[in-house]
Parts: C-alpha cells; sequence; structure tokens
C-alpha cells in the first residue's frame, strides 16, 4: 500500500514537473519572440533617428553657407531640434521657401 501510494505522489510530481518545463519552454519562446520584435522594433527606431541625424548636419552645413541669416547657428538648432522633434514636414517646408527666398534675393543681387 505505501508503495503504491509513493508511486501514486511520484508520478503526480513528475506530471507537474513536466508541466513546469512546459510552461517555462512556453515563456522563453514568448520572451525570444518578444526580444527579437524589439529588436526589429530598436533596428526601426535606429535608421529613422539616423535619418533624421542625417538630415539635420545636412541642414546644418546648409544654413551656415547662408551670409543673408542673421543667426545661422541658432537657426540650425532651432532646425535640429525641429527634426528630432518630428516636425519634418514643416521644417523641410520652410527650408525649401528660405532657401528659394535666398535664390530669388542672391538673383536679384546679381541683376542690379
Amino acid at each position: 500500500m505505501a508503495v503504491a501510494l509513493r508511486d501514486k505522489e511520484s508520478h503526480r510530481l513528475n506530471e507537474e514537473a513536466t508541466q513546469s518545463i512546459r510552461t517555462i519552454n512556453e515563456w522563453e519562446e514568448a520572451l525570444e519572440e518578444r526580444d527579437n520584435y524589439l529588436r526589429r522594433e530598436m533596428q526601426c527606431l535606429k535608421t529613422l533617428f539616423m535619418s533624421r541625424l542625417s538630415l539635420a548636419s545636412s541642414m546644418l552645413r546648409w544654413t551656415g553657407t547662408c551670409e543673408r541669416c542673421r543667426n545661422p547657428a541658432r537657426n540650425a538648432r532651432s532646425w535640429l531640434k525641429d527634426i528630432l522633434n518630428n516636425n519634418l514636414t514643416s521644417h523641410i517646408l520652410r527650408a525649401f521657401e528660405e532657401s528659394s527666398q535666398h535664390v530669388d534675393s542672391s538673383r536679384s543681387s546679381l541683376d542690379s
């Protein structure tokens, strides 16, 4: 009788251990999927940030070449802040408007 109880208890403990191992394996798989997802998200964010940084760098160079701007360093910092704060569309439109104004004023000064 004692042997049957011990065997029954041993079988129950083995089933619990097996279930625990299955649960741990499922958690590991879920964590691995989450890690892969987070890695992909981080890569996307890194790419986005690097492209914004590249754009900001280009605009910093552009603002430094214009002699007609009052304070190109301040404008560049403002643009960099806008770019990093996700205001890309308005920033690009403003940059094109300003560059066309500078080109127009340069042309008119050359014409006179």
